[in-house]
């Protein structure tokens, strides 16, 4: 059986789909979409020791940088097609846990930044009519 972390590469000449990432965890390895590894996270399958090869940056990073990126980028993502005068002077509705308010994205980003906002809150994106997590 070919060892999963020999395709990786140091370089950054190899290249895998976009959606799937290389992780390592101890003596687990493999390759995973975002949305397994975080479920694999989520639920006590991966460690906070884990890594997961970041393409961009060449270089393994800790699972909870990952993640954190990761939901950073979706949000960044969502509101990049609303106009950007929009955005900054829009405000987003937000729920995350028993705390729910109305922020400006850019506050909406510093809170997530800072850890006052958790990995569990919830955006709602007026243009599909439903809640995302961030």
């Amino acid at each position: 059986k070919e060892d999963v972390l020999s395709n990786v590469s140091t370089t950054g000449t190899k290249k895998i789909a976009p959606s799937s990432f290389y992780f390592k965890d101890g003596e687990h390895a493999g390759e995973a979409s975002y949305e397994d590894i975080e479920a694999g996270f989520d639920g006590g399958e991966l460690s906070e020791d884990c890594e997961v090869f970041d393409q961009e940056k060449d270089e393994w990073i800790n699972i909870s940088e990952f993640l954190r990126l990761r939901k950073k980028s979706k949000v960044e993502n969502t509101v990049s097609t609303t106009n950007t005068n929009e955005i900054s002077t829009s405000s987003f509705h937000f729920k995350d846990g028993e705390h729910t308010g109305d922020a400006l994205f850019e506050d909406l980003e510093a809170g997530f930044d800072d850890g006052e906002i958790s990995e569990n809150c919830e955006v709602f994106d007026v243009k599909k009519d439903e809640w995302f997590k961030i």
